[in-house]
């Protein structure tokens, strides 16, 4: 069987603009920033005196939205938002699609496990 004229007819329907998509009652939101505005630096780059002195801490995984609202992070079994504090004195300051930003004693980095 020929796939070749069904295989070309999903590619046009993949590269043409969809109508809906282009008119003004539908508003497809950018997607959230890759990364946070101000560089901070990654957990490793931290001094030492530093990181010996952060608390241990789990990340299951977390959800960046344009809507700051929608945004959090699983850390430690618990639920959090941008602003909260963990129990162990971590404050999550902001959630992004490819790391969070924490601050812990003043010190503000980014953590990023991959």
């Amino acid at each position: 069987m020929n796939r070749l004229p069904l295989i070309l007819s999903l590619l046009f329907a993949l590269t043409t603009p969809c109508a809906l998509a282009e008119s003004e009652s539908m508003q497809i939101p950018p997607a959230p920033a890759d990364g946070p505005q101000v560089e901070y630096p990654e957990l490793w780059q931290l001094d030492w005196s530093v990181r010996s002195q952060l608390p241990e801490f789990s990340v299951a995984g977390w959800l960046a939205s344009e809507e700051s609202a929608r945004r959090f992070a699983r850390i430690d079994g618990e639920v959090y938002v941008e602003g909260d504090t963990l129990e162990n004195g971590l404050t999550l300051l902001e959630v992004h699609r490819n790391a969070l930003v924490f601050v812990f004693q003043g010190q503000t980095f980014r953590y990023n496990p991959r």
